[in-house]
């Protein structure tokens, strides 16, 4: 991954701004410009790294068996700030079962993985998926371990997933596992070839191949393959990524690499990029000439020529990816750079901006609006500031005020450099009932230098409280496969928005925590549910409102 590049290193900035206008109180969701590969591998798993809670409740984990307690945790944790923290508190194994369900789709395989790490010897966790499949070892204590299991669905539907713990010989009742990054993919990983040296001088010297693999800590590295091919398409070798050396880890991205003496340097040569058995697309890769494989993970599939080759007298350079972005696709391959296994290319020097992921209208009320905003990573950030400017002339001419700064504002400063997720929350109190106001975010580098993020909020309207709880008429209804649901609070405390079949079986919950009063709206999106009557059920307090919806497909 080279200088100047990388979405891994350094984020693609949207031009432009994205919003709409609306009459009514907005809650907004513009968009989520997230730095995975979601054509390539997507985590359907819901709150797997346990960073959202709600007081002291593993959102989205809908068994949590009466004989486990479940606390979150913040001093052990495998990645991001937060892990669950597990203690068995009976030895009857059908009580401690710690699932939800999840969709799936016939003929697609799936990679399910967790982290656990034991404290004493006497409790062991078991990994649940659509049956159990696998322990954990018990007898390692003080340390991460991997559990994982490739499922294939056998049909479209719903499975369950999660974790059920034992009471081994011994248990004092009082043992804590810790559990993290509980993710289940589908499709391949997100990784690709990032450097390659063949050594054109016949002389073997410093060849080797570094790949590139986005969150490797959800797949098993031995699953990852290398497999190299002459200009006969027969292959003469293959290595897998757990013999490679690991080295950078950037924006959840990580490096391996390995030394291979004896890279075939003629016309028509190259190497393939596997997963599970599966060529990773546009990972069967050759120079100076293209070949189709005859067998291997590649087999039958023709080679994509990089375009470049080495020259003579290279033995201390290689062919590089320089580019900016998150895919393989962002990338250009270079020829004759200095080599940099296993760390970033053109020796490193990149700059990492923030990450910003959403950047939303939590409530509307009167007299304040209160916005929301997340970051994946972040890299020499001292902080945020946010501007707004009056726009309920429609024009978009208006001038943006600075509102508030981190200078100022312990809220908005920044966490340096961190890859793991962070919640911001900012309430302006000095709007208007009436007025309608823009908003935009940007943050500052350690070396003073401002940027403004293209997540903009535009149209926000400020109204009233509203007088009546309900769930205002859902549109549109029928629907394929979003529509907007809109409701009204009427005091503050714990509100729940969920999704029920004609069955009364829960689907989702779409919201699930501590709301002000206010006006609220968000976008369902049913694209993985059968065309049916559904019901949603907004629930706060002793205040119950109930709508049906119709989804056409």
């Amino acid at each position: 991954i080279s200088n100047n590049q990388m979405g891994f290193v350094k984020m693609l900035y949207i031009r432009g701004e994205y919003g709409m206008r609306k009459t009514a109180v907005l809650t907004m969701i513009l968009m989520i410009f997230c730095l995975i590969g979601v054509a390539e591998s997507a985590d359907i798993v819901s709150n797997g790294d346990f960073e959202d809670w709600t007081g002291n409740d593993p959102n989205s984990w809908t068994t949590i068996g009466s004989g486990i307690t479940i606390t979150s945790n913040t001093s052990i944790t495998y990645q991001g700030t937060s892990s669950a923290s597990v203690e068995l508190t009976t030895s009857i194994q059908e009580n401690t079962d710690f699932s939800q369900t999840v969709s799936v789709t016939n003929g697609t395989q799936y990679f399910v993985s967790v982290w656990l790490y034991h404290t004493e010897g006497n409790m062991k966790a078991r990994l649940y998926v659509a049956g159990y499949r696998g322990y954990s070892d018990n007898s390692t204590s003080g340390s991460w371990q991997q559990l994982s299991y490739t499922y294939t669905a056998s049909a479209n539907g719903d499975i369950e997933i999660g974790l059920r713990f034992y009471d081994q010989d011994g248990f004092d009742g009082s043992e804590i596992v810790y559990v993290d990054g509980y993710a289940m993919t589908s499709g391949t990983p997100n990784s690709w070839i990032n450097e390659l040296h063949y050594d054109n001088a016949g002389t073997d010297l410093n060849e080797g191949v570094e790949v590139v693999i986005q969150n490797p800590y959800s797949y098993d590295l031995s699953d990852f393959k290398i497999t190299l091919y002459p200009s006969g398409g027969a292959s003469y070798g293959t290595h897998t990524v757990d013999s490679f050396t690991e080295g950078t880890t950037s924006q959840g991205f990580t490096l391996y690499y390995k030394m291979i003496s004896g890279l075939q340097n003629g016309p028509n040569d190259g190497l393939a990029l596997s997963y599970n058995g599966i060529m990773i697309n546009g990972q069967c890769l050759s120079y100076e000439g293209t070949f189709t494989a005859t067998n291997g993970d590649a087999n039958g599939v023709l080679s994509t020529d990089i375009g470049v080759s080495e020259g003579s007298g290279t033995i201390t350079q290689s062919l590089q990816l320089t580019g900016n972005g998150t895919q393989y696709s962002d990338f250009s391959w270079s020829a004759d750079v200095t080599q940099t296994w296993g760390t970033l290319n053109n020796a490193g020097d990149q700059s990492l901006p923030v990450e910003l992921t959403s950047f939303t209208v939590d409530n509307t009320r009167a007299g304040e609006i209160t916005l929301n905003w997340v970051t994946e990573s972040e890299i020499e950030n001292l902080g945020f500031i946010l501007e707004r400017r009056q726009a309920s002339d429609g024009s978009s001419q208006a001038e943006w005020i600075e509102i508030a700064s981190y200078v100022t504002n312990e809220a908005l400063r920044g966490q340096g450099s961190v890859t793991y997720r962070t919640e911001y929350s900012y309430t302006d109190k000095t709007v208007e009932a009436g007025e309608t106001y823009d908003y935009r975010l940007a943050d500052v580098s350690y070396a003073g230098e401002k940027v403004y993020h293209a997540l903009n909020i535009l149209g926000v309207e400020v109204t009233e409280l509203p007088e009546k709880f309900m769930l205002l008429p859902v549109y549109p209804n029928p629907f394929n496969p979003t529509t907007t649901i809109r409701y009204n609070l009427i005091e503050d405390g714990i509100a729940t928005l969920t999704i029920y079949d004609v069955t009364g079986r829960e689907l989702t919950k779409l919201v699930n925590t501590e709301k002000p009063a206010g006006s609220y709206e968000l976008t369902w999106n049913a694209d993985n549910i059968p065309a049916g009557v559904y019901f949603c059920k907004l629930v706060q307090g002793s205040h119950v409102y109930t709508q049906k919806l119709i989804l056409l497909k």
